[in-house]
Protein backbone atom coordinates (compact mmCIF):
# COMPACT_ATOMS: atom_id res chain seq x y z
CA UNK A 1 0.00 0.00 0.00
CA UNK A 2 0.98 3.51 -0.72
CA UNK A 3 1.27 6.40 1.39
CA UNK A 4 -1.86 8.13 2.51
CA UNK A 5 -0.21 11.45 1.67
CA UNK A 6 -0.51 12.70 -1.91
CA UNK A 7 3.57 13.53 -3.20
CA UNK A 8 2.17 17.37 -4.40
CA UNK A 9 1.38 18.23 -0.50
CA UNK A 10 4.56 17.33 0.54
CA UNK A 11 6.28 19.78 -2.14
CA UNK A 12 4.10 22.47 -0.75
CA UNK A 13 5.42 22.72 2.65
CA UNK A 14 8.91 22.44 1.24
CA UNK A 15 8.28 25.98 -0.99
CA UNK A 16 7.01 27.81 1.73
CA UNK A 17 8.44 31.34 1.56
CA UNK A 18 10.64 32.92 4.21
CA UNK A 19 9.15 35.20 6.98
CA UNK A 20 9.82 38.87 6.81
CA UNK A 21 12.97 39.99 7.98
CA UNK A 22 12.73 41.46 11.66
CA UNK A 23 12.33 45.27 11.81
CA UNK A 24 15.13 46.51 13.58
CA UNK A 25 14.73 48.39 16.74
CA UNK A 26 16.46 51.93 16.04
CA UNK A 27 18.13 53.15 19.31
CA UNK A 28 20.03 56.07 19.28
CA UNK A 29 23.69 55.96 20.26
CA UNK A 30 23.50 57.93 22.95
CA UNK A 31 20.75 54.94 24.14
CA UNK A 32 22.78 52.44 23.19
CA UNK A 33 25.18 53.66 25.80
CA UNK A 34 22.67 53.67 28.66
CA UNK A 35 21.38 50.84 27.50
CA UNK A 36 24.66 48.93 27.21
CA UNK A 37 25.39 50.36 31.11
CA UNK A 38 22.00 48.97 32.51
CA UNK A 39 22.52 45.16 31.00
CA UNK A 40 25.74 44.45 32.40
CA UNK A 41 25.13 46.44 35.97
CA UNK A 42 24.96 43.85 39.02
CA UNK A 43 23.40 46.23 41.09
CA UNK A 44 20.45 47.25 39.64
CA UNK A 45 17.09 45.14 39.26
CA UNK A 46 17.91 42.05 37.29
CA UNK A 47 14.22 42.37 35.48
CA UNK A 48 15.56 45.76 34.10
CA UNK A 49 18.71 44.39 33.17
CA UNK A 50 16.67 41.63 31.41
CA UNK A 51 15.12 44.42 29.70
CA UNK A 52 17.63 46.33 28.84
CA UNK A 53 19.37 43.24 27.06
CA UNK A 54 16.43 42.28 25.31
CA UNK A 55 16.09 45.89 23.37
CA UNK A 56 19.83 45.42 22.62
CA UNK A 57 19.59 42.31 21.26
CA UNK A 58 16.38 43.73 18.81
CA UNK A 59 18.42 46.91 17.89
CA UNK A 60 21.08 44.09 16.86
CA UNK A 61 18.59 42.97 14.37
CA UNK A 62 17.28 39.83 16.12
CA UNK A 63 13.45 38.68 15.69
CA UNK A 64 10.75 38.90 18.24
CA UNK A 65 10.89 35.33 18.22
CA UNK A 66 14.40 34.39 18.54
CA UNK A 67 14.36 37.38 21.55
CA UNK A 68 11.45 35.72 23.35
CA UNK A 69 13.09 31.89 23.19
CA UNK A 70 16.15 33.77 24.68
CA UNK A 71 15.13 35.22 27.40
CA UNK A 72 12.24 32.65 27.98
CA UNK A 73 9.51 34.96 28.06
CA UNK A 74 6.11 35.35 25.67
CA UNK A 75 6.33 36.96 22.32
CA UNK A 76 3.06 39.59 24.03
CA UNK A 77 6.10 40.50 26.66
CA UNK A 78 8.95 41.51 24.00
CA UNK A 79 6.34 43.33 21.79
CA UNK A 80 5.40 45.41 25.16
CA UNK A 81 8.85 46.46 26.03
CA UNK A 82 9.71 47.40 22.71
CA UNK A 83 6.23 49.48 22.36
CA UNK A 84 7.07 51.09 25.89
CA UNK A 85 10.97 51.29 24.53
CA UNK A 86 9.55 53.17 21.59
CA UNK A 87 7.25 55.63 23.25
CA UNK A 88 8.94 56.40 26.33
CA UNK A 89 12.95 55.29 25.62
CA UNK A 90 15.10 54.10 28.34
CA UNK A 91 13.10 54.98 30.83
CA UNK A 92 10.12 53.25 29.45
CA UNK A 93 11.56 50.03 31.03
CA UNK A 94 11.48 50.56 34.22
CA UNK A 95 8.77 49.25 36.52
CA UNK A 96 5.57 51.47 37.05
CA UNK A 97 4.20 52.35 40.14
CA UNK A 98 1.40 50.30 41.30
CA UNK A 99 -1.64 51.68 42.30
CA UNK A 100 -1.50 51.92 46.46
CA UNK A 101 -4.21 53.09 49.11
CA UNK A 102 -4.41 56.66 49.44
CA UNK A 103 -2.55 57.96 53.23
CA UNK A 104 -5.55 58.24 55.71
CA UNK A 105 -3.53 61.27 57.45
CA UNK A 106 -1.38 63.91 55.57
CA UNK A 107 1.54 65.54 55.74
CA UNK A 108 0.30 67.61 59.25
CA UNK A 109 -0.54 64.87 60.95
CA UNK A 110 3.28 62.66 60.59
CA UNK A 111 4.68 66.35 60.96
CA UNK A 112 3.04 66.32 64.54
CA UNK A 113 3.90 62.36 64.70
CA UNK A 114 7.52 64.49 64.12
CA UNK A 115 7.42 66.76 66.50
CA UNK A 116 6.24 64.42 69.46
CA UNK A 117 9.28 62.58 68.35
CA UNK A 118 11.68 65.23 68.84
CA UNK A 119 10.60 66.75 71.99
CA UNK A 120 10.68 63.14 73.56
CA UNK A 121 14.25 62.39 71.87
CA UNK A 122 15.30 66.16 73.73
CA UNK A 123 13.83 65.12 77.16
CA UNK A 124 15.67 61.46 76.85
CA UNK A 125 19.01 62.99 75.72
CA UNK A 126 18.71 66.20 78.75
CA UNK A 127 17.33 63.55 81.46
CA UNK A 128 20.41 60.93 80.48
CA UNK A 129 21.99 60.72 84.04
CA UNK A 130 18.28 60.44 85.91
CA UNK A 131 17.02 57.00 86.99
CA UNK A 132 17.08 54.36 84.59
CA UNK A 133 13.78 54.03 84.44
CA UNK A 134 12.76 57.23 82.70
CA UNK A 135 14.98 56.58 79.95
CA UNK A 136 13.91 53.10 79.49
CA UNK A 137 9.96 54.35 79.27
CA UNK A 138 10.93 57.46 76.73
CA UNK A 139 13.08 55.25 74.30
CA UNK A 140 10.15 53.02 74.00
CA UNK A 141 8.13 56.04 73.63
CA UNK A 142 10.12 57.37 70.66
CA UNK A 143 10.33 53.37 69.94
CA UNK A 144 6.80 53.44 69.31
CA UNK A 145 6.82 56.61 67.64
CA UNK A 146 8.74 55.16 65.09
CA UNK A 147 6.77 52.14 64.25
CA UNK A 148 3.90 53.97 64.45
CA UNK A 149 5.27 56.44 61.74
CA UNK A 150 6.52 54.03 59.29
CA UNK A 151 3.29 50.87 59.99
CA UNK A 152 0.27 53.50 59.59
CA UNK A 153 1.77 56.08 57.68
CA UNK A 154 3.85 54.43 55.85
CA UNK A 155 6.73 57.14 55.95
CA UNK A 156 9.93 55.72 56.10
CA UNK A 157 12.04 57.15 59.37
CA UNK A 158 14.31 59.00 56.98
CA UNK A 159 11.70 61.22 56.36
CA UNK A 160 10.91 62.05 60.40
CA UNK A 161 14.57 62.43 60.84
CA UNK A 162 14.70 65.21 58.49
CA UNK A 163 11.62 67.42 59.17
Amino acid sequence: MGSLRKPESRDRFMTMKPRRPAKVLVVSAGDRIRLESIARSQSLPAALVRRAQMILCMADGESKSTVARRFRVTRPTVDLWRTRYRERGVSGLHNEPKATRPRTNGDDAIAKLADLRRQIKAFVDHYHQQPLMWITAAESIVAELDRLCRVMYRTPARRLQSR
